[in-house]
C-alpha cells in the first residue's frame, strides 16, 4: 500500500485521512516546520552516548595511551585535580572492596581534549553500594512548552550556567572505596613523595558521587533541589525537573539537565548572585543549546533547530550531494523479511528517533515505520533509512519557529487511521502547538483494534488530552493560567462521545483506559 505523502497526513499516517486544519491560520508541511536558510550551526548540541555520530580519530581508547599523549596527560590531571577533594587516599584495610575505575575521553568541537574519571557503576552491590537509583530528567515536551512562552516575553531573560564536575558536588550516601585509577600516580606526586610499589598498598576513599555511579545522579539531582528549595525555590509537583521562584521583587523559572541549568527571570543579576553563592564550580555559558536542541531569538520570535546534528548525519551516511525529495517515504517495508543486509540498521533509526522526538514531527510516521523492523530487516528497510536521510538533506534548514504573540496561544489537532496497519490496528497522530511551535506530538499505532473509525478516533483523542492536560497543569503552576483548549478533531461520532451525547452499545466496550 502506497505511504501518505500528504503533508496533512504525516501524523496520521493515512493518505485518505486528513488533519481538520484546513480553516485553521496554518497549512501543511509549514505549519508544522518554519522553514529559514539563515540558522546558526548547533554549537555543542547533544551528541553524547549512542547519538554521538562522529568521533574523533586521535580520541585513545585507554588510559596507558592516553598518558602518552601530552595533551590528553594534562586532561586526566585536570580532572583529578577537580575531583581531588572528594577522594581520600589510605592505605586498604580488611573488609575494603574497592571498586574498579576507568576513563573516557571525547574531543569537543572546538577541539578541547576532556578527560573523565568513571567509576564501573556495573560492578556496584544493590543494597550495599547503592540503594535509590532514580534520577528525573527535564522531557523535550517541557522543555518546549516553556521555551515557547518565556521566550517571546519581553520581561523574562534567558540565561545558563554549566557546572564542573557537577555530580562531585554531591556526598555519596555509603561507605566506598576505588582503586587507584590510572593516572592518579602522576597527579599525586606533585604533593606526595610515593612510589608506585607503595602506592599499590593504598585505596581511595570516595566521597562524593563520581560519574558512573549508580546512585550519582539521584545524588546530584538531591542535591541541587535542596540548594534551590533553600534558596525559596519551588519544586513543581508533576516537572521535578522544573523550579520556580515567584515573589514581588523575583519571576524565575530554573530548568535542571544534568550539568546544566537554563533559566527565565527577570532578575539576570540575583541569578548571578545565586550560582556564585552556592560555592559550586560553574561558568556563565552563552550557548542556545539545551537537551540537544538548539534555540534562537529573532525579531519576530524564536526558532528550535537540530542543524549541526542533522549535517553530521547526512555526512555519516554519506547523502551530502543527494537529490533532492519531497517527501521522507516512498513505500511501505514488507513486513516479513530476513536479515540479508550487513549494516547498522538499529544505529540509523536510534539517530533518526532523535531527530524526530526533537524537533522533526514531519519525520515521526516515517521513523515509527522503520522502527517496526529492528528484529528483522532487510535491504529495502535499508533504502528506506536512506530516503528520510535525503529528505533531511533536503529539508536541513527547517526549524521550529516559535511566534510572538500578546497573549499564549495553544493549538491541538488530533486524527487517527482506521485498520491500515498491516496487523488491523489503527494510528494515532496528534499535534500541540503552543504560540506556533510544535511542543507535542506523536505517530504511533494504537495499542487495540479499533471496530470502527470512530472508536479509533475517540482512543487517538484520549491520547492527546493526556497531553493537554499536562499543558493545562503545566501553565496553572508556573503562571497562574486556567486556560481552556480546543481539541479539533474531524470525526462527529467520537466527538459525541467525548462529550457523553451519545453512548450505545456501539462504544461500551472501550476500555476505560480511553474515558
Amino acid at each position: 500500500a502506497p505511504l501518505a505523502s500528504s503533508s496533512n497526513a504525516l501524523l496520521a499516517g493515512s493518505s485518505n485521512v486528513r488533519l481538520p486544519i484546513s480553516d485553521a491560520p496554518i497549512t501543511g508541511l509549514n505549519a508544522l516546520l518554519a522553514s529559514s536558510n539563515t540558522l546558526l550551526p548547533v554549537s555543542g548540541a547533544l551528541l553524547a552516548g549512542s547519538n554521538r555520530l562522529l568521533t574523533s580519530s586521535n580520541t585513545p581508547k585507554s588510559a596507558a595511551e592516553a598518558l602518552k599523549d601530552d595533551g590528553w596527560k594534562e586532561a586526566m590531571l585536570k580532572e583529578l585535580s577537580g575531583i581531588h577533594d572528594k577522594l581520600h587516599l589510605r592505605k586498604a584495610q580488611p573488609g575494603d572492596r574497592p571498586l574498579t575505575s576507568t576513563w573516557n575521553f571525547k574531543t569537543k568541537d572546538d577541539g578541547t581534549k576532556k578527560a573523565r574519571c568513571c567509576l564501573r557503576g556495573f560492578t556496584q552491590t544493590a543494597g550495599v553500594d547503592y540503594f535509590n537509583t532514580s534520577a528525573p530528567v527535564i522531557s523535550r515536551e517541557t522543555t518546549r512548552a516553556i521555551t515557547a512562552i518565556c521566550t517571546v516575553q519581553e520581561r523574562l531573560k534567558e540565561v545558563q550556567y554549566d557546572f564542573k564536575n557537577a555530580y562531585c558536588n554531591a556526598d555519596m550516601d555509603v561507605k566506598m572505596t576505588m582503586r587507584i585509577p590510572a593516572g592518579y600516580y602522576e597527579h599525586i606526586t606533585k604533593t606526595n613523595p610515593i612510589t608506585r610499589e607503595e602506592l599499590k598498598a593504598y585505596v581511595l576513599e570516595v566521597n562524593g558521587a563520581l560519574y558512573g555511579g549508580k546512585q550519582s545522579g539521584a545524588l546530584w539531582h538531591g542535591h541541587v533541589r535542596n540548594w534551590l528549595t533553600e534558596n525559596h525555590f519551588t519544586q513543581l509537583p508533576n516537572e521535578p525537573c522544573v523550579f520556580l521562584k515567584n515573589n514581588s521583587s523575583e519571576y524565575t523559572i530554573f530548568l535542571l539537565y544534568v550539568d546544566d541549568i537554563k533559566g527565565y527571570t527577570t532578575d539576570e543579576n540575583a541569578c548571578d548572585e545565586l550560582l556564585k553563592n552556592s560555592k559550586m564550580d560553574h561558568k556563565k555559558v552563552t550557548s542556545n543549546t539545551f537537551v540537544g536542541l538548539s534555540y534562537r531569538t529573532h525579531e519576530n520570535g524564536a526558532t528550535i533547530d537540530q542543524r549541526k546534528y542533522t549535517e553530521d548525519l547526512i555526512r555519516k551516511y554519506g547523502q551530502q550531494d543527494c537529490k533532492p525529495t519531497d517527501t521522507p517515504m516512498a513505500y511501505e517495508p514488507a513486513q516479513q523479511d530476513e536479515i540479508d543486509y550487513d549494516c547498522d540498521y538499529n544505529g540509523i533509526v536510534g539517530a533518526l528517533q532523535y531527530l524526530s522526538t526533537g524537533t522533526r514531527p514531519d519525520i515521526s510516521l516515517a521513523v515509527n515505520k522503520l522502527a517496526q523492523h529492528l528484529k528483522a530487516y532487510g535491504k529495502e528497510h535499508w533504502v528506506a533509512a536512506m530516503k528520510v536521510i535525503k529528505y533531511l538533506n533536503t529539508t536541513r534548514d527547517y526549524a521550529l519557529q516559535i511566534n510572538k504573540t500578546k497573549d499564549i496561544q495553544i493549538e491541538a489537532y488530533v486524527d487517527a487511521s482506521f485498520g491500515n496497519e498491516y496487523d488491523r490496528r489503527s494510528r494515532t497522530g496528534y499535534l500541540i502547538l503552543v504560540n506556533g511551535c510544535p511542543v507535542a506530538w506523536e505517530s504511533k499505532k494504537q495499542s487495540v483494534i479499533a471496530l470502527s473509525s470512530a472508536e479509533a478516533e475517540y482512543i487517538a483523542l484520549a491520547a492527546c488530552l493526556q497531553q493537554v492536560m499536562w499543558l493545562k497543569t503545566l501553565l496553572k503552576q508556573l503562571f497562574g493560567i486556567e486556560k481552556q483548549i480546543t481539541i479539533k478533531i474531524d470525526n462527529q461520532p467520537a466527538k459525541r462521545v467525548a462529550e457523553n451525547i451519545d453512548g450505545s452499545r456501539m462504544t461500551r466496550h472501550i476500555g476505560i483506559k480511553y474515558h
